[in-house]
């Protein structure tokens, strides 16, 4: 459970597609899916430490931005 809200980030939050495979880019078909960002993954860290956290930033209308707010 979290607490009052003490901390607010500000910036953004991120999808990062790494490469299952090595070599150049144009050669890679599958990616897995992380989310990232530093202030995002801060926002993260302290929510699970248990501190009111608050992430104020810009997301995409399409289904990464929804997957970040799942």
């Amino acid at each position: 459970m979290s607490g009052p809200l003490r901390v607010t980030t500000l910036g953004e939050a991120l999808v990062v597609m790494d490469p299952l495979s090595g070599g150049p880019l144009r050669h890679v078909n599958t990616f897995e899916k992380h989310l990232g960002g530093a202030e995002f993954n801060v926002a993260v860290g302290l929510s699970r430490l248990g501190h009111g956290v608050g992430l104020a930033g810009g997301l995409g209308d399409d289904e990464f931005g929804e997957e970040i707010l799942a």
